[in-house]
């Protein structure tokens, strides 16, 4: 639990430095909405590289 509620303060953070990719919503978790922003505005330094954000030919276009 305390590690959820740990995420949970960082990701309310995470949102109000960074507003675009919706955080305080989707908790981090790659929702359409969070995708476009990514699409949009290109990947933070807080976006997790192991995961698949987008799609083939979309990804390599991000400056991680």
């Amino acid at each position: 639990i305390l590690a959820k509620t740990h995420r949970d303060e960082l990701m309310a953070n995470l949102a109000a430095e960074h507003p675009a990719y919706g955080w305080e919503q989707n908790r981090g978790y790659p929702t359409a909405a969070h995708r476009e922003a990514i699409r949009t505005h290109g990947a933070t330094v807080h976006h997790r590289r192991s995961f698949r954000l987008l799609p083939d030919g979309v990804q390599g276009k991000l400056s991680f």
